[in-house]
C-alpha cells in the first residue's frame, strides 16, 4: 500500500508533467538540476534531461539583465510576475513572463532558486500590432481635410 509521501509525490510528479508552465530549479552555481517537459519545449529541446547541469545563464541572452535578476532575488527573496527574455537551443530569443523564488535549506542558506514561466512571445507580438496599430490609427486623422464643395467649383 503506497504511503502518503509517495501519494503526495505522485500528484507532485502528474503536475510537473502535466503544466503548461515551465519550471527548472538551479543550484547554488546556478546550474539547472531540473526541468520539467514544459521548459524544455520552451527553450526548444524534446528531452528535459538535455538541461541538466546546464548553466542557466547559457538561457539568458542579455547578461546584464540577469545580474539584475540575481540581485533583486537574493535581495527580496523572489521576483514574481517578471518579462524577460530567454534563449532557445537554436539560439531563437522567446519572451517569458516568469516567477523566480529562492530556495534555501533548514539553516536558511541558499541552495539556488526555483523558476515557473510562460512563453508570451505571441502576446508580445500581438501587443506590438496593436500599439502600431494605434499609432496608424491616431496619425490618421492628421491626413484627413475638410473641402466643401464651393471650395471645389
Amino acid at each position: 500500500m503506497p504511503s502518503q509521501n509517495s501519494k503526495r509525490e505522485e500528484n507532485f510528479r502528474i503536475i510537473l508533467e502535466q503544466t503548461s508552465e515551465g519550471v527548472i530549479t538551479t543550484d547554488v552555481d546556478g546550474k539547472i538540476t531540473f526541468a520539467n517537459k514544459a521548459a524544455a519545449t520552451i527553450l526548444g529541446y524534446a528531452d528535459p534531461g538535455a538541461l541538466i547541469g546546464m548553466p542557466m545563464v547559457d538561457r539568458y541572452p542579455h547578461l546584464e539583465n540577469r545580474e539584475l535578476l540575481i540581485q533583486e532575488l537574493k535581495s527580496k527573496g523572489q521576483i514574481p510576475d517578471h518579462e524577460t527574455t530567454l534563449k532557445k537551443k537554436d539560439g531563437a530569443l522567446v519572451e517569458v513572463l516568469g516567477h523566480v523564488a529562492v530556495k534555501n535549506d533548514d539553516n536558511g542558506n541558499f541552495t539556488g532558486s526555483i523558476g515557473l514561466f510562460s512563453d508570451i512571445t505571441e502576446r508580445k507580438r500581438i501587443e506590438e500590432e496593436l500599439r502600431l496599430q494605434s499609432e496608424v490609427t491616431s496619425h490618421l486623422s492628421e491626413g484627413i481635410y475638410l473641402i466643401r464643395a464651393s471650395d471645389v467649383a
